[in-house]
């Protein structure tokens, strides 16, 4: 009987040993994944004019679910532009600060591309964006899900890899979006603003 305890216990022992192996390999097999789907990002580093845009501030706890408020923020813009008599003169935007402490959520604010200056109203604020001389893009096409973040994920290792900083805010402009459409034809460039490490 002793014999068979003994014989048992190894038996276990191999295969634990083989379960951890075996989810050794799958995370190994997991991370090439997603290596090769980071490959697919295209950055580019180009220079950024100034913009006019009607602004609204805004706080979303995660990048993953911003959408639903992102869709209340631009609510307010699109009925700001309406009772201004204002029309769009590019897509929409967003622009994404670092927040000083993570109780309060990431601060954000939706944007419209405007022609040129007007007057605000309530909580909309009508500014120029400043150019900026030098920042990274990535194009992410589909969903806002894990696949936007591979594309943040793309853009951050080739900052990292060209000896770059990040500068805030971020933005994000989306080229095709529509409440409500088909997530597989958004298109989303993401634009991160940068400069050389240990420079100005």
């Amino acid at each position: 009987r002793g014999m068979l305890v003994m014989k048992r216990a190894e038996v276990e022992r191999r295969v634990a040993a083989e379960h951890a192996q075996l989810a050794r390999i799958a995370a190994r097999l997991r991370q090439i994944e997603q290596e090769d789907a980071l490959g697919d990002y295209e950055i580019v580093l180009k220079r950024i004019e100034p913009q006019w845009a009607a602004m609204v501030p805004g706080s979303i706890p995660d990048y993953i679910s911003s959408e639903p408020i992102f869709i209340g923020l631009y609510a307010e813009l699109d009925a700001f532009l309406q009772q201004h008599g204002l029309r769009a003169s590019g897509p929409r935007l967003a622009l994404f600060y670092d927040s000083e402490s993570r109780d309060q959520g990431m601060q954000v604010q939706a944007g419209i591309e405007l022609p040129g200056p007007a007057a605000g109203a309530g909580r909309v604020e009508v500014r120029e964006l400043p150019g900026v001389a030098k920042m990274a893009c990535v194009v992410h096409h589909g969903p806002y899900d894990e696949t936007l973040i591979q594309a943040n994920t793309a853009i951050l290792r080739w900052i990292d890899a060209n000896d770059y900083r990040i500068a805030t805010p971020t933005r994000e402009i989306y080229l095709n979006y529509e409440v409500g459409g088909d997530p597989a034809q958004f298109v989303t460039e993401i634009q991160i603003p940068v400069a050389m490490k240990g420079g100005p």
